[in-house]
C-alpha cells in the first residue's frame, strides 16, 4: 500500500539559515546601518527597501515601503513564484538540509 501523505518539512531548519544567505542567493543585498537590505520581492521595488534581521533569534525581513515580509520559507515562494513544498526543496538543496521531519 502507497503512503500518499504528504511530506512534513523541518521548516525550523530551513528557517533557520541566515537571511542574508538567501537573500544573496537569490539577489543582491547591500548593508544599511546595523541591517542588510535587498530588493522586496512583493512590490516593485526600484530601491532596495526589505530590511533583514538576524538578531539573536530573529531572522525575518520586513519591507518598509510595502509593510509585507515574513520568513525565509515565505521570502522565497514570493521570490521564485513557487510553493510551498516547492520553496523548502530549494532552500534543502542549496544549503543542505534534510527538509523531511
Amino acid at each position: 500500500m502507497r503512503n500518499h501523505s504528504k511530506p512534513h518539512y523541518d521548516t525550523e531548519r530551513l528557517n533557520s539559515v541566515p537571511f542574508t544567505s538567501v537573500a544573496e542567493w537569490l539577489d543582491e543585498t547591500k548593508r544599511r546601518g546595523c541591517h542588510n537590505v535587498t530588493y522586496c520581492p512583493w512590490h516593485d521595488d526600484s530601491h532596495p527597501s526589505l530590511v533583514l534581521y538576524e538578531n539573536g533569534n530573529e531572522n525575518r525581513c520586513h519591507c518598509f515601503s510595502c509593510g509585507c515580509g515574513g520568513d525565509i520559507i515565505s521570502y522565497v515562494m514570493k521570490h521564485e513564484g513557487v510553493d510551498f513544498a516547492n520553496a523548502c526543496e530549494m532552500l534543502s538543496q542549496k544549503f543542505g538540509i534534510d527538509t523531511k521531519a
